[in-house]
């Protein structure tokens, strides 16, 4: 929470611009026709006449001004009864001169029901509109003025007649409007912005005499825009407050609200709960337990959506027994994760769905795509519906205001101006048409409104009726879509699921019309980024589409790297399916906060409620908690964005193959993949980074010839290394290398049916764009190509032994059969292709042993892997390593009984034998590749890129380091994890029948 505001209305300081009101009736008398009227009284234009003897009286006023009258009349009838229950209805009296009629203040000498003048007294705080002129005639005045005295055969039909048949003249009045209230803060905690009261009370809020039984309880959310565009969310409990101790069934009230104001839009339902609880306390007359939930909210330490934390808060009394309050639980969204905008509100969207019929919410979603302007209204204001429209726009977004809710005042002016909005406002009472009952003053018809009490949309314009529509087909299939949805749950995914479809259908193909031959499209404009003709097709409905600034800011995020990359495609359907697969573990962070027990039954007002913000509650050890499990690496954007691109995109990604054997070997090239960009980084010259991009492209070939297709964040991992060269080599060869290797990669993902995430485009269209011209790097531009692909600060010296020979050739075969030319990279392909398999690689089918390579004297790192010997408790019979590899790579290791004695294998855990000439002896888990991969995984989204160096894997997670090696060896792969390259690497495997202790390549 940043803010908490107490808003209300300014019952004490009333205001009216209108110089024609400024004086008020503040009462009312009956006069004789011939009777003097001395100041302040004035007499009222005229006559009517009284009793048998057709005697004629008049009415007189006193008037006072608006701004000083402690009560004015609100209104005034002729009646023989009292018109209202309400206690302000008096019935006037004589002024001067004899009683002319038969009770005081009679306008007829009907003894059996004698007509009284009425009048109603208010005070300014109650908002009623106030009388400025009296008159009484028979005939029927032009406005303002309007009938007072309109008799009913219900309240006296035995004088009806008379009153009809000896002429009696009508009273008529101009009333004034009613004096503003203006809303204001009572109250805050924190500096709230501007007219956020104006915005809280949309409607005519005034103090009200409502019965205790009947005061009204409203809650609410809304956000606001501020002039940089960052977004503030606003969760509000409006209620009505008695003003004082009352007695009776009836209590003066205003209306008051609670608002919490807070950055992060995933937190919604949990400010709405703390809001809610805020209300119950005050109801519960407990200031201090008051102070110390606002204390919780303001000093709560949030993390940020993409760590993956959740943070849930409890309440205990000083007894340490729970506190009869809800807690306060943050969770980690995985829709703001995935780049989509968080709506968590499950009642929103259930309301969403069933406001309107589904093709008239199909009808709503269109014209907000074509960003024609939109006004939403209901009896109370929809801005949930606003919300969720906008959320079902993905991956488009709405790009020009929107307003959640609109004052009353200033709704006309607003929602007519020139440029498209979203808004909505609440609708006023009456039988009129919605349009006219939004604002003091009909909505122009150059604006849609959508009805939501009656379910109708009123295009106005015949312009808008007849917008460009989206195919019938797809309409349908939405349409059938959205009746049958069952279960929502609180982000709306089954809802956004079925949208996602129809907005996709209208965006399919759009990659194939992007022009990416130029680099710096900040300066260009949307048609010369796309081919706008193209991408239309001749459908009216992209063509209108085609020019709105959403349109124009999504294919601008297409071809540059945007915070959002990380987003689901929805280009290739599934939603739900992709956030499903998306769906990780967090850490809970809790922390139980005391409050005090005792109640105040003393009166206070709203700003001793509130306080001066002395609570305190300490978080430093939560603090502390969110630290530790939110640690990253990854600190500027450029970081994160790397993070999040070698990050699989879903745990389906990390299951592509069924056969546990080729699994494994795709995972250990995937390990090589990852930590690609920050070897290529670390290089000193463009042929190193180049050799370490031919390298990677030698395994690929390996892989896809096997039939092994790596995962989307393998592939962007290459995308990556190839951008990084293009944009940070000095040699003009070696740049246009990187960018023929990107347009390969990018077809032999097509080739295999690869589907392409918005993430991965974007990487794509880096790597092939032209170079960038002087100047294109701006100091907002956090993910421009000098920051994301920055070089290393520190360089890394290449590890003697691991140049993999054939590894080059392999790559440099892959570059050949696919047009990219090697030529000047000083690594020919080689002419057998034999040549391209390392001599003794077991698993592409070679035999013989690896060639040893030729360490230099000094400087050296040795580290010996054996994995340790397993055998049976009972019998003590070994397994062959074989069976034990076997066992391993399947999961299925301790879960069979032994073959000799037939005892349980359920304790038995595989395990390498380690002695590091750094480190020391030590005894390690023997882990399968898909281990590694999951736990290499989760590294890179915890703690970023530089997770990645040897030092920190060996440090952190010692099990991962000497298993990856263990597995690349047998792979004849070079180690994944680089350290500074200052030692040199000689690794040896042994069975599990050799003794490390006496091997003799460790000597010295």
């Amino acid at each position: 929470m940043e803010t908490f505001a107490i808003c209300g209305i300014d019952h004490t300081t009333t205001t009216d611009d209108d110089e024609e009101h400024a004086q008020v009736i503040v009462d009312v008398a009956v006069i004789a026709a011939d009777a003097a009227v001395d100041a302040p009284w004035e007499r009222c234009v005229g006559e009517t006449n009284i009793g048998l003897g057709l005697r004629r009286v008049g009415i007189a006023v006193r008037k006072a001004a608006r701004t000083d009258a402690p009560a004015y009349v609100v209104d005034a009838r002729i009646s023989a009864t009292r018109p209202g229950n309400d206690r302000g209805w008096t019935a006037c009296a004589q002024l001067n001169g004899a009683n002319p009629s038969l009770s005081s203040g009679g306008l007829t000498g009907s003894l059996r029901a004698p007509l009284l003048l009425w009048r109603r007294v208010a005070a300014p705080s109650d908002r009623a509109a106030p009388l400025v002129a009296l008159r009484l005639t028979t005939g029927t005045p032009q406005k303002p003025w309007a009938p007072l005295s309109i008799p009913t055969t219900t309240n006296f039909p035995r004088t009806t007649a008379l009153f009809d048949r000896r002429g009696q003249a009508r009273l008529y009045g101009v009333r004034a409007p009613p004096m503003k209230a203006p809303p204001q803060i009572l109250a805050s905690w924190g500096r709230p912005p501007p007219r956020l009261a104006d915005l809280v009370f949309d409607d005519d809020a005034s103090v009200k005499r409502k019965p205790r039984d009947s005061l009204t309880f409203e809650e609410f959310s809304f956000s606001l825009t501020d002039a940089t565009g960052a977004i503030t969310f606003v969760s509000c409990v409006r209620f009505d407050a008695p003003l004082s101790n009352q007695q009776g069934a009836e209590i003066r009230c205003e209306p008051v609200a609670f608002c919490l104001l807070y950055r992060r839009s995933d937190a919604r339902a949990a400010m709405r709960t703390a809001c809610v609880e805020l209300y119950r306390l005050y109801l519960s007359k407990h200031p201090r337990a008051f102070r110390v939930l606002l204390a919780t909210l303001a000093h709560l330490p949030l993390p940020s959506p993409d760590e993956r934390v959740d943070l849930r808060i409890s309440f205990v009394d000083e007894d340490g027994s729970m506190a009869p309050l809800r807690e306060i639980s943050v969770r980690s969204s995985r829709l703001l994760r995935a780049g989509l905008r968080s709506v968590d509100d499950a009642q929103a969207w259930r309301a969403f769905l069933s406001s309107l019929a589904p093709d008239n919410l199909v009808r709503v979603v269109e014209l907000a795509l074509l960003e024609r302007p939109l006004l939403v209204c209901a009896s109370s204001t929809p801005s949930w519906f606003l919300d969720c429209l906008r959320a079902v726009l993905y991956p488009l977004h709405w790009a020009l205001p929107c307003v959640d809710r609109v004052p009353r005042d200033i709704g006309h002016d607003l929602v007519s101006g020139v440029v498209p909005l979203l808004a909505a406002c609440r609708l006023g009472p009456g039988a009129a048409p919605a349009r006219n009952r939004c604002f003091s003053e009909p909505v122009d018809h150059s604006v849609v409104v959508v009805d939501l009490d009656s379910k109708e949309i009123d295009f106005g314009l015949k312009l808008h009726a007849s917008a460009p529509r989206i195919s019938q087909m797809h309409r349908r299939r939405c349409c059938g879509a959205l009746r049958v949805i069952g279960d929502i749950d609180g982000e709306g995914v089954a809802i956004r699921d079925v949208f996602a479809q129809l907005v996709a259908s209208v965006l399919e193909g759009h990659r194939a019309c992007l022009n990416l031959q130029k680099r710096d499209t900040r300066r260009l404009s949307v048609s010369d980024i796309i081919d706008a003709k193209r991408f239309s097709r001749g459908d009216p409905f992209r063509c209108e589409l085609g020019e709105t600034q959403a349109f124009a800011e999504f294919v601008r995020r297409a071809v540059e790297p945007d915070v959002d990359d990380g987003a689901v495609d929805v280009t290739v359907g599934g939603l739900a399916a992709q956030l499903r697969a998306r769906d990780e573990t967090t850490i809970e962070c809790s922390a139980a906060v005391t409050l005090p027990c005792v109640a105040s039954t003393e009166e206070t007002n709203w700003a001793s409620l509130v306080g001066d913000a002395s609570e305190r509650v300490d978080f430093e050890d939560l603090r502390m908690r969110i630290q530790t499990a939110s640690a990253s690496d990854a600190a500027t954007p450029a970081e994160r964005y790397r993070r999040d691109a070698l990050a699989a995109a879903g745990r389906s990604q990390l299951n592509l193959d069924a056969d546990p054997a080729r699994g494994a070997v795709r995972d250990v090239a995937e390990l090589h993949f990852l930590t690609l960009p920050r070897f290529v980084r670390r290089r000193r010259t463009a042929a190193q980074m180049a050799w370490g991009l031919l390298r990677a492209l030698g395994l690929l070939r390996h892989l896809l010839a096997n039939r092994l297709v790596p995962s989307e964040a393998a592939w962007r991992a290459l995308l990556l290394a190839a951008g990084q060269i293009k944009a940070t080599a000095t040699d003009l060869t070696v740049r246009e290398f990187a960018r023929d290797v990107a347009r390969a990669l990018f077809r032999e993902m097509q080739a295999w049916d690869i589907k392409i995430g918005p993430q991965t485009f974007a990487l794509w269209s880096l790597a092939v764009a032209g170079d960038e011209d002087a100047g294109y790097a701006t100091e907002d531009d956090e993910l421009a190509a000098p920051r994301l692909f920055a070089r290393s600060a520190t360089w890394s010296a290449e590890d003697a032994g691991n140049e993999c020979p054939w590894l080059w050739d392999a790559g440099a075969q892959f570059c050949q059969e696919r047009g990219v030319s090697t030529a000047d990279l000083g690594v020919l392909c080689a002419k057998d292709d034999d040549a391209c398999y390392a001599p003794g690689d077991a698993f592409f089918g070679r035999g013989g042993s690896p060639p040893t390579p030729k360490l230099p004297e000094a400087s050296e790192r040795r580290i010996v892997l054996k994995p340790g010997a397993v055998g049976c408790e009972a019998c003590g019979a070994r397994a062959p390593e074989p069976a034990v590899l076997a066992a391993v790579l399947h999961g299925c290791l301790g879960q069979s009984a032994c073959a000799k004695c037939g005892a349980s294998g359920d304790g038995v855990k595989p395990t390498l034998v380690v002695l590091d000439s750094v480190i020391g002896p030590q005894v390690v888990a023997y882990l399968a590749p898909r281990a590694i991969r999951l736990d290499v995984d989760a590294r890179i989204r915890r703690h970023g890129e530089a997770s990645l160096a040897a030092a920190r894997v060996v440090a952190d997670a010692p099990d991962v380091f000497y298993s990856a090696l263990w597995w690349s060896a047998r792979l004849r792969l070079p180690p994944p994890f680089r350290g500074r390259g200052d030692h040199a690497l000689h690794l040896a495997l042994q069975s599990s029948s050799g003794d490390v202790g006496k091997d003799d390549r460790l000597a010295g």
